[in-house]
């Protein structure tokens, strides 16, 4: 009734001849939902011929019998042969005909099978890790910051240093706006930042505000900073015309025992206590992103010697996936994309499925790891999460469960999550890792102040999701 051709590793093609007697029903039940007003000029309703019938009618005849009868039959044989498909069979042939068996040609993709490759020979290096004064200082400073008491100015005074500021802004680049209005009733792009101290590094933003009042209004010149967040405004310059709103003083509480006492941070009793456990989290925030590091690195070059086949119907649907991830970061959030090939250049649709096979193979390498080993988040691994999330969110624990256990979708991303990080620590296990003296990248905090960082993160937000009009020839090797 049905034979199976192995076409490649993922690749599998199902012939299937359903005897005539077998099948007759569900071909007349096609025939009758497809063609029951069908009209042909010499025969009467219900006279007509099965074969002009099936002629006339043939696709929707197909289609009917696909979805109702042939689907089902495919699988069948499939599960018979104890095979997993990954994408619905492509029928690539069918035949109908009065009295002969009902055949049907299709192709289905499988999860690629591979063997492990060597480790022995990997070698990882590792950054030591080290906390400067200058980031305890920065942390404690914003932890201050989160507890100061802020105080409108009612005096006629220019904005100061270390003013608490509201800016009302239009943006511009080369002159023309980045973030216009679309009606005159739509209200201004506000932005709320605190104006940094001397060392700060946006002083061309910070020192175009300090010295305005309530109600004056400035042009300002900024450069973004040249990262991938900000989209088509990274690195560019532009021009906030801005416009002061409000200002009000912070008043920050004194760096003593007392406000290490009210930071409410386990074990922390003093202010030196404080700095020790600051120092303990900056490290094991730190650990956790060379660690993330050190696996990518890993995960890539094993994923390069395994012979992984990638399936083409998941190439496509990973393709598609950054076509769109990037049809967004080119300001079209709120725009369906239905035909990435129609709106990318071609050379950009082959960096996207590029990108996506890399991808794949890194995945399927990980879940390889994964069923390999038995790498499975237990009932303790998942409520140690959540009693983590509670922690750092500080939502009580009923909370952080009714989010993550009620909704399915959260809950499988979350078991994901911490099977994903147990291969990734199995995978340093089965590999030398030696640490080095290196320096690190710099870091977030020291490129731009956390209150500055949202105003642009805003800022860009607000233009890209303008409806400014895509570049479809541009380079998505580029915007990387």
């Amino acid at each position: 009734m049905f034979t199976i051709e192995e076409i490649s590793n993922t690749k599998r093609k199902i012939s299937l001849a359903i005897p005539a007697a077998d099948s007759a029903a569900a071909i007349d039940e096609a025939i009758n939902y497809c063609c029951k007003d069908v009209k042909v000029k010499g025969f009467r309703p219900g006279k007509i011929p099965r074969s002009i019938l099936i002629k006339q009618c043939g696709l929707q005849i197909r289609k009917r019998l696909i979805d109702e009868f042939i689907s089902s039959k495919l699988f069948e044989g499939i599960n018979e042969k104890g095979l997993v498909p990954i994408s619905t069979p492509l029928i690539e042939s069918m035949t109908i005909a009065d009295g002969q068996p009902l055949a049907c040609v299709a192709t289905f993709d499988l999860y690629p099978t591979f063997d492990l490759p060597s480790m022995d020979d990997i070698e990882l290096t590792r950054r030591k890790i080290t906390v400067t004064d200058e980031e305890v200082k920065f942390v404690l400073e914003d932890l201050r910051s989160k507890q100061a008491v802020s105080k409108t100015v009612e005096e006629d005074r220019p904005a100061a240093l270390g003013d608490l500021v509201e800016l009302s802004y239009e943006m511009f680049r080369d002159n023309k706006p980045v973030n216009k209005k679309k009606s005159p009733s739509d209200p201004d792009q506000t932005m709320t930042i605190v104006l940094g101290q001397s060392e700060d590094p946006n002083q061309e933003f910070v020192q175009g505000v300090v010295g305005l009042k309530i109600g004056e209004t400035r042009d300002i010149e900024q450069t973004f900073p040249n990262s991938p967040k900000y989209q088509k405004l990274a690195g560019q310059r532009v021009t906030f015309k801005v416009k002061l709103n409000s200002i009000r003083t912070q008043e920050l509480p004194e760096l003593d025992d007392e406000f290490a006492k009210d930071t409410g941070f386990p074990e922390v009793t003093d202010l030196e206590s404080l700095r020790s456990y600051i120092v303990k989290e900056v490290t094991a925030s730190k650990d956790k992103e060379i660690i993330q590091e050190m696996c990518q690195r890993l995960l890539g070059e094993l994923a390069n010697r395994a012979d992984i086949e990638v399936p083409e119907s998941l190439l496509e649907r990973e393709t598609i996936i950054h076509a769109q991830y990037y049809h967004e970061r080119l300001g079209n959030s709120s725009k369906k994309l239905t035909d990435p090939k129609k709106f990318f250049t071609p050379s950009s649709m082959d960096f996207f499925r590029r990108q996506a096979a890399l991808n794949l193979r890194q995945n399927i390498f990980l879940e390889k790891i994964k069923n390999t080993y038995q790498l499975t988040a237990t009932d303790e691994d998942i409520e140690r999460e959540l009693q983590n999330f509670s922690y750092v969110t500080g939502q009580s624990i009923e909370e952080v469960k009714q989010a993550y256990l009620q909704k399915d979708e959260n809950f499988q991303g979350l078991k994901l999550q911490i099977e994903t990080r147990k291969a990734y620590e199995h995978l340093l296990s089965l590999v030398k890792v030696v640490e080095v003296d290196e320096p690190e990248p710099a870091q977030g905090m020291v490129e731009i102040s956390a209150l500055q960082r949202a105003a642009l993160d805003q800022a860009a937000v607000a233009a890209e999701a303008d409806g400014n009009e895509p570049t479809p020839d541009s380079s998505p090797e580029e915007a990387e």
